[in-house]
């Protein structure tokens, strides 16, 4: 019975991940460039650059307070439950887990920049892999049976 309900709930998250990543708010912008100055416009390959030019705005007052912690904060929360659902279902080794992740959310962004659904940024695949990884070594190392 627990791993149906897992099943389901892994099914409606992957539903609403689907639905935050390529749909929800996001418009195709910027359609009149042609592909390669559409990337280069809107995508960001320098880890912790936008992360240091939120951090920077927060200090300089320069910034609504709201976007810096709704992306920094929402990358990083964003994939927490399928860390727990890796663990719960594969059970894979930590450099597995981070390997796997890793190409999963650079995919992510791909299709993303390629749809023109969102933007390519190196920092969103840092925050949602830290959150990723942070859930994923609680469980590991609190050994989490109960969730079986």
């Amino acid at each position: 019975m627990k791993r149906a309900i897992n099943v389901i709930f892994c099914i409606i998250y992957g539903l609403i991940l689907v639905q935050i990543l390529f749909a929800y708010g996001r418009v195709r912008v910027w359609s009149d460039l042609s592909f390669q100055e559409y990337a280069v416009r809107t995508s960001n390959f320098i880890p912790f650059s936008t992360i240091v030019n939120y951090i920077t705005a927060l200090k300089n007052h320069t910034m609504n307070v709201s976007i810096p912690i709704k992306n920094i904060g929402g990358n990083l929360v964003l994939f927490m439950p399928y860390a727990y659902f890796v663990y719960y279902f594969k059970h894979p080794n930590l450099k597995t887990f981070i390997i796997v992740s890793f190409g999963l959310l650079f995919m992510i962004e791909i299709m993303q920049l390629f749809l023109r659904v969102g933007t390519f940024d190196v920092d969103d695949i840092i925050l949602n892999l830290m959150g990723a990884i942070l859930i994923y070594v609680v469980l590991r190392k609190g050994n989490v049976s109960y969730i079986k």
